[in-house]
C-alpha cells in the first residue's frame, strides 16, 4: 500500500487536492482516504463522501494531535478491510507529521511507501511563518513535494520571496504550482 499524506494549514487546498487525486487514482487504483478532522463538525468528510466510496473520517478533535493509536489502529483497519492500494490521509498542519509516522509504524503493515505533500497556501504562508518559523521550517522541510496554491492572491515579488523561502527551507521537494485541479496524481 502506498501512503500519500497531504498536509498543510487551514485553508491552504487539502481538500481540494484529495479530491483531485482521488478523482485521478479510483479508476485504476483502490483508494481509501483517511480525513481526520480538527474540531466539531466534518466538513472535509462531508466535501470527500460524494468523491470516494472508501473515504474514512476521524472526528475526534484532531486524532492526529494525540492519539497515535487510535490512529494506527484505524490504519491496520483500512488495510484489513478495504485491501486500498493507495491510502490518501489528510493530515492537519497543526499536527506535527511525525504522529502520524509513528502510528503508520505501529499499524503492523510491512514498512509502508509513502511520500509527505505539503500544500503551502501563498497568501497565509507569511503569517503562519512569522508566528511560529521553527515548525513551519520543519514542515516545509520534511515535505517530498511542495504544492504552492493561491499564488494569483499575492503580488509577485511576494511570491517570488516566497519561493525563494521555500526552496531555501527545502531545496530538493519538486516544487509544483497553478490550479490544483490541474495537477497529475503522477507528480504527487
Amino acid at each position: 500500500m502506498f501512503v500519500n499524506i497531504v498536509t498543510g494549514f487551514l485553508g491552504s487546498g487539502k481538500t481540494t487536492l484529495i479530491r483531485h487525486l482521488a478523482r485521478q487514482l479510483a479508476p485504476r487504483e483502490r483508494v481509501a482516504v483517511l480525513v481526520g478532522e480538527y474540531g466539531e463538525v466534518g466538513v472535509d468528510g462531508l466535501l470527500l463522501a460524494g468523491d470516494l466510496p472508501g473515504g474514512v473520517e476521524l472526528n475526534r478533535k484532531c486524532i492526529y494531535c494525540t492519539m497515535n493509536a487510535d490512529l494506527a489502529a484505524e490504519i491496520a483497519r483500512i488495510k484489513r478491510t478495504m485491501e486500498p492500494q493507495r491510502l490518501i490521509v489528510e493530515y492537519p498542519g497543526v499536527a506535527a507529521v511525525q504522529g502520524l509516522l509513528a502510528a503508520l509504524r505501529m499499524a503492523d503493515l510491512p514498512v509502508p511507501q509513502f511520500n509527505i505533500i505539503h500544500v503551502v497556501d501563498a497568501a497565509a504562508f507569511g503569517l503562519w511563518y512569522s508566528q511560529s518559523p521553527r515548525f513551519i521550517g520543519s514542515q516545509v522541510g520534511r515535505a517530498d513535494v511542495l504544492v504552492l496554491n493561491k499564488g494569483e492572491e499575492v503580488p509577485p515579488e511576494e511570491l517570488d520571496r516566497l519561493v525563494k523561502t521555500l526552496r531555501r527551507l527545502n531545496p530538493h521537494a519538486p516544487l509544483l504550482t497553478g490550479p490544483l485541479e490541474g495537477l497529475d496524481a503522477a507528480q504527487l
